[in-house]
């Protein structure tokens, strides 16, 4: 999730600030484009069936984040904040968002104050305004272009610092790095449909495991994105017993098409990465 988004942009910070050479970058179900994700979020909430818990969650804390006095932030002191001032109200424990995360609940915990305060319907901790173009949006079938229906004096600077935090151009712009994405299809918390990358691009590739490719929810598929990230640099793992790249063949100096020299060109720089 937010980790997968973290790991490219540290990378790249690496590789720009610090001539850091990196061969790959493997990330699991990312937020790459935050607008649309949270647009997909709440069409989620509007079906009969539950949410993801972990859905359930993460909604009033990505609201909080966009909700910060830190000046360098272009929505901070101008009324546009992402969590609606009702949720901001630290007098009582269920109107403060702030205060259910710096609790340090449980994710069984959290889920539980958020279903309480919300009576099961995070969406009503959003200011009304964003509420208004994110619906706006889902009516037009235009879920991609959310910050299109922002409102001059009331989204437009909440949509200029949500957009940039969003790292979907930066991937598809990046020409240097090995970029391998484990992404269920069916994530029912960080949409896949929404935060897909370019993979016509020949260093964008799909991440699996032994031939096993992410599936499931976001929990199931986070565990396999997981382990097969970590497992072959684990001291028990063989690396001859399964092709660490765990690619397709494609194009591009990252070829993994079979040839000895290729495999260990990739593994060599996947230890360095």
């Amino acid at each position: 999730s937010e980790g997968g988004s973290a790991a490219f942009v540290a990378a790249k910070a690496l590789q720009d600030s610090m001539d850091v050479e990196i061969g790959v970058v493997t990330m699991a179900s990312p937020v790459l484009d935050i607008p649309p994700t949270l647009a997909s979020a709440f069409a989620e909430f509007a079906k009969e069936t539950p949410a993801s818990p972990i859905l359930v969650a993460f909604l009033p804390f990505v609201a909080l984040s966009f909700s910060s006095h830190n000046p360098e932030v272009p929505n901070s002191n101008v009324g546009q904040d992402l969590l609606s001032p009702s949720f901001q109200d630290p007098s009582d424990f269920l109107t403060d968002v702030r205060g259910w995360y710096q609790s340090e609940q449980d994710l069984i915990s959290l889920v539980e104050i958020v279903q309480a305060a919300t009576n099961g319907d995070p969406r009503i901790v959003f200011n009304e305004n964003v509420t208004r173009i994110i619906e706006a949006a889902i009516e037009a079938n235009k879920i991609s272009e959310v910050c299109d229906f922002a409102v001059e004096g009331e989204t437009d600077l909440l949509c200029d610092a949500v957009k940039g935090q969003s790292v979907k151009d930066a991937v598809n712009q990046e020409e240097d790095i090995l970029l391998q994405f484990c992404h269920s299809p069916d994530d029912d918390t960080a949409f896949e449909e929404v935060n897909r990358p370019d993979f016509s691009k020949e260093n964008v590739v799909k991440f699996s495991f032994n031939g096993v490719e992410a599936s499931g929810d976001h929990i199931q598929s986070g565990l396999l994105c997981f382990f097969g990230a970590t497992l072959p640099f684990t001291d028990g793992f063989e690396h001859d017993d399964i092709d660490t790249n765990s690619v397709q063949p494609f194009k591009g100096p990252f070829r993994c098409a079979g040839h000895e020299e290729e495999q260990d060109y990739e593994r060599r720089h996947r230890r360095r990465g």
